[in-house]
């Protein structure tokens, strides 16, 4: 069994979107024990989740 390892407190950084260009601000906030990464898109409305999975990966066409 792989040890698991979160974060201790919400670390916030902000830059400039790699595809966009825009000023951009991503959190990374601590998950509960067996949660996996997820990405939460709050630009959407409602916001919606993603969970980092190698079978969601697509081509980009």
């Amino acid at each position: 069994m792989l040890k698991q390892r979160t974060l201790q407190r919400i670390v916030k950084a902000s830059g400039i979107g790699l595809h966009s260009g825009q000023k951009v601000m991503i959190n990374f906030v601590p998950h509960y024990a067996d949660g996996g990464i997820v990405f939460r898109r709050i630009d959407l409305n409602p916001p919606v989740d993603i969970p980092a999975d190698a079978l969601l990966i697509q081509e980009a066409f």
